[in-house]
């Protein structure tokens, strides 16, 4: 007969999870530079965020969402085609939802600059390199001129980089041979 623990114990046993479980989910990712996302990615595009659709993964226990992306301009990579496929962990289905606390958050109808890692199997398959990081909104600041905003915010504001200037630091880091690249 399976012994139980005596009620002390698994009240302590318990508190200790509930006190320990926050430490879990407080450890911070790593900040990429630019030229970090450049060296992790197999492809920067500019593009707008089309339809999704979410599935189950082959045991039924993650949900993965995956985006139609219409390509505007590759800024470095092989893209095969006008559209690309880009797969991130979570998603509702049904009634069940899955949230990465990390994770980019894509909106149908954005504008996005991203830095994508291809899928080994399906080319025409992405992910976002370094989750959250790995994602740019696109946005206009009063004057009209299109700018470039990481995962931080939304906003135009202070902060924001031009697009144009943004691709061609991309371009020229994707070119430079890797003892080169800058240093943080």
């Amino acid at each position: 007969m399976p012994r139980s623990l005596p009620p002390l114990a698994l009240a302590i046993a318990l508190s200790a999870l509930t006190l320990l479980s926050p430490l879990a989910q407080a450890i911070p990712m790593k900040a990429f530079t630019i030229s970090d996302l450049v060296e992790r990615s197999d492809a920067v595009v500019l593009g707008r965020v089309g339809a999704h659709t979410a599935h189950f993964d082959k045991t039924r226990n993650r949900i993965y969402t995956t985006y139609t992306i219409t390509v505007a301009e590759p800024v470095f990579g092989a893209v095969r085609g006008a559209q690309i496929s880009v797969r991130l962990m979570g998603g509702v289905l049904g009634e069940r939802t899955m949230t990465i606390s990390d994770n980019a958050k894509l909106q149908e109808g954005e504008e996005i600059f991203v830095f994508l890692k291809a899928d080994q199997a399906d080319k025409k398959l992405f992910y976002i390199s370094a989750m959250s990081q790995g994602k740019y909104t696109v946005l206009r600041d009063e004057g009209g001129a299109r700018l470039v905003r990481g995962p931080a915010t939304t906003e135009a504001g202070p902060g924001a980089n031009r697009l144009d200037e943004m691709a061609a630091r991309v371009r020229k880091l994707h070119e430079q041979p890797a003892a080169t690249k800058e240093v943080r």
